[in-house]
């Protein structure tokens, strides 16, 4: 399904949450000044199983301009008081634990080598400003989300991410994946 994406002076954007919700179909959301390329596409990620549905979507969207795709997992070093760990150590090792959750997400769903992943420290932002953050800052034409990440409660359900980002008042087209 296709629809236009209101801004805050317009509406609420509650259809496009209930819509979304409700029917059983990929919806796209389409700012009034979209560009009309697909060629920069960026999928969030949080290695779940919805998410994975995202990137056939993405290749579909990219197979004849060429265009790349960008998968991001935004993630958030716990804060913690231990005055004997380094916070170097803490951060190599998180690095490292996040290739390796990319490798095994890689072959367990089959994605393509092609395929750049990268994380970002959220730091002081929410998952969403990072993710925005990032979309505008790569000049992605489009962002494509899975409805629900790895907490699958119910099909009425649409994830937290998910919901902020319909929300919110993008420049860029949003393809939301059942």
């Amino acid at each position: 399904m296709i629809t236009g994406n209101k801004d805050e002076l317009q509406g609420t954007g509650a259809l496009s949450q209930k819509l979304v919700r409700m029917l059983n179909a990929n919806m796209l959301l389409v700012p009034e000044e979209a560009k009309h390329v697909m060629e920069n596409v960026l999928v969030p990620t949080d290695f779940s199983s919805g998410s994975a549905k995202c990137f056939p979507v993405a290749k579909s969207l990219v197979e004849r301009s060429g265009g790349n795709i960008e998968a991001l997992h935004v993630y958030s070093l716990p804060s913690f008081f231990f005055p004997y760990i380094n916070t170097e150590k803490a951060i190599d090792k998180t690095k490292f634990h996040l290739k390796e959750k990319v490798k095994q997400f890689r072959k367990k769903h089959k994605l393509l080598e092609q395929t750049s992943f990268r994380s970002t420290d959220r730091e002081d932002l929410s998952i969403v400003e990072a993710i925005e953050i990032h979309a505008e800052k790569g000049d992605f034409d489009i962002i494509v989300v899975a409805a629900r990440g790895g907490n699958n409660i119910t099909s009425l359900f649409v994830g937290s991410v998910t919901n902020d980002l319909l929300i919110r008042n993008r420049k860029m087209p949003l393809l939301v994946i059942k």
